[in-house]
């Protein structure tokens, strides 16, 4: 035994012992065999040289397994392998066959499973596959079928799953691919365009009942730029973009009924920054800070006392949570591991109340729940109605259901201390993001005003406004360029605003305002002495009419448009939530109220441009503009 070892181990190093079969003519004879072992009994190959040069292989060649089965089995000629060759598993079924030609493939080849039913068929031409392959399934049915050129498939490929179905219709031109994949059904699933094997352009993924599921841009095989995603109803399910196959930027979350669920930046593949949740009827529902996909997450009642906090990790529960009443007393606790852990509830009081399992937000298994005075009061079945949880008594910890029993449904309990809730303008949030916006307003042009402005912006919530700027009517005109007689403006005004706006949505934030405004204005001519002819006399002088200062109170509407710098600079932006460009459209219309003082005592010539001024002490303003503007 300790011989028979170590002989297989010298053939593992590549040793073995040549044992020549000779005649009695000595060295004439052709027929050459090697062994495995060195008593020349367990033959690795045999093959045969040519008589007149024993270094050259000519005829019958055939190799070995240890245990004697036939491995490979051909013939050589002037040492090329030539003809009909066969190779075979170890038992005993082929494993391919077909034509060589000076040691290259040529003509049909077949190859094999271990369990002798064909793998694959086609024609070989100096090795590279050409013309019409098929491939079959281990079980016998076909798996792929389409042709070759020179090696590398052409035109129409076609793959199928085992049950026969098509699977996948792939039309190859060069290095471009059109691709399609099929349920089983037959139902299209997904498509798009592969180069040199990489997905590229639009592609299309759907749901088997026909529906869009996924849209989105490939460059070289990875995602890129916008990318929306769907529910199987049509809804849109998240939006956002791609960077080199990392999501990136702000990223919208649906519920299935079309209302936000969550909000936030992405960056490299998992959140990033501030993030807000909703409830599904659009209420605020909670807010989290993440850190390369970690974070702190907080959840809060109406009134903006915090109800849940934890820690999230790629939107998974992690560590400690814990849950409270409305007045800030412990409802209940949990320790996550992997979105699983077990919660601990608690009366007001800090008596237990209830005990179960956790796992993706959900109650499992079997509850035990308690007495205020501690007492176990049953084994309860969770499950959900309506989205709601609700107790399914059972009579013990096996999960036996109490027949007819009554449901205990669970319910946020009556709270002892309700707090005054104020406007939601005025209810500062957690972590509330404030930036200070730098804008202009270039449409005022048209009405010969140029603004620029400064916003305190505090997140959905409020926006105090101070606007300062020139007027000038005309406003491209030269003092001295304007017309006689024709009266002309140059002054200054300056407004303060506050807005109220409405929580986020892809069209922007809604807002409702009001405007304190006052206008300072000199109104002037350019006068002179004319004769009948209408050519003035002497040199025109530019005259002070009047002195005009106005006040005014509007109500204005509009939406502001953030932009987020993640979708700009996805790499590089950190920590700049709600930095970017913005826009502001309003709109608005008030009423003011004007003094005019005239600056001249009589003059026929001053008279005559006086009466072209609007000399009215009360007007009714209308605002309408589009501000440009940079937070930071």
């Amino acid at each position: 035994m300790v011989k028979q070892r170590w002989f297989i181990s010298v053939i593992g190093l590549g040793t073995m012992v040549l044992s020549l079969a000779l005649s009695q003519c000595g060295w004439a004879q052709d027929t050459v065999t090697l062994y495995y072992d060195h008593e020349a009994r367990i033959p690795k190959e045999t093959f045969q040289v040519a008589a007149n040069d024993p270094s050259t292989l000519e005829g019958d060649y055939t190799e070995y397994f240890f245990n004697g089965a036939v491995k490979t089995k051909g013939t050589y000629q002037q040492n090329q392998a030539n003809g009909y060759w066969e190779y075979f598993y170890e038992n005993g079924q082929p494993k391919m066959r077909g034509e060589l030609k000076d040691g290259r493939n040529q003509g049909v080849w077949e190859y094999f499973f271990e369990n002798g039913r064909l793998e694959m068929k086609g024609v070989v031409n100096d090795s590279l596959r050409e013309g019409p392959w098929t491939f079959y399934y281990e079980n016998g049915a076909l798996k792929s079928e389409g042709p070759f050129r020179q090696g590398q498939k052409l035109g129409l490929w076609k793959e199928y799953y085992e049950e026969g179905a098509v699977k996948v219709k792939a039309t190859y031109q060069g290095d471009t691919t059109q691709y399609q994949e099929f349920y089983a059904s037959g139902d299209l699933k997904l498509e798009g365009a592969e180069v040199k094997g990489l997905r590229q352009g639009l592609w299309k993924n759907y749901y088997e009942n026909g529906s869009l599921r996924a849209e989105g841009r490939y460059e070289q095989g990875k995602r890129q730029d916008s990318w929306k995603f769907y529910y199987p109803n049509g809804q849109v399910s998240s939006v956002g973009d791609f960077l080199d196959g990392s999501s990136v930027g702000k990223w919208t979350y649906y519920y299935e009924s079309g209302a936000i669920s969550a909000e936030g930046a992405e960056r490299d593949g998992v959140r990033e920054g501030y993030w807000k949740l909703y409830h599904s009827n659009g209420d605020f529902k909670g807010e989290a800070v993440f850190n390369h996909g970690e974070g702190a997450y907080r959840e809060y009642y109406p009134g903006g006392a915090v109800k849940v906090e934890g820690q999230l990790s790629n939107g998974i529960h992690q560590g400690k949570w814990q849950y409270f009443y409305e007045d800030g007393a412990l409802e209940g606790e949990a320790a996550f591991t992997n979105g699983k852990g077990t919660y601990y509830g608690y009366y007001r009081d800090g008596t237990k109340k209830m005990k179960g399992t956790v796992e993706n937000g959900e109650r499992i298994g079997v509850w035990e729940l308690y007495q205020p005075d501690g007492q176990l009061a049953g084994y309860y079945q969770s499950v959900y109605e309506n989205d709601q949880p609700v107790f399914q008594a059972l009579d013990g910890p096996n999960k036996t259901e109490v027949k007819d029993s009554a449901k205990v449904e669970v319910r946020n309990p009556d709270y002892l201390y309700r707090k005054k809730k104020n406007l939601r303008y005025f209810s500062p949030k957690i972590n509330e993001m404030k930036r200070m916006i730098l804008g202009v307003n270039p449409v005022a042009l048209l009405v010969n005003r140029l603004p620029v402005s400064l916003e305190y912006y505090i997140q959905e919530r409020l926006g105090h406004e101070l606007e300062v700027g020139v007027l000038r009517d005309p406003f491209f005109t030269l003092d001295q360029k304007v017309e006689l007689g024709q009266p002309y403006q140059r002054g200054f005004f300056v407004n303060f605003k506050q807005k109220f706006y409405h929580n986020d949505t892809r069209s922007g934030m809604f807002y409702f305002g009001h405007q304190l405004g006052l206008d300072y204005l000199y109104h002037y001519a350019n006068v002179a002495e004319v004769d009948g002819d209408g050519v003035a006399v002497q040199s025109p002088q530019t005259a002070l009419l009047a002195k005009e200062q106005s006040i005014s109170y509007a109500l204005l509407v509009g939406t502001r448009l953030m932009k987020d710098p993640d979708l700009i600079q996805p790499r590089t932006a950190k920590d700049r939530s709600g930095q970017g460009l913005t826009f502001d459209l309003f709109l608005g219309i008030g009423v003011g109220y004007r003094i005019l003082h005239q600056q001249y005592e009589f003059n026929t010539l001053y008279n005559e441009a006086m009466k072209q001024l609007d000399q009215s002490h009360f007007h009714i303003p209308f605002y309408l503009g589009t501000t440009i503007g940079y937070a930071f």
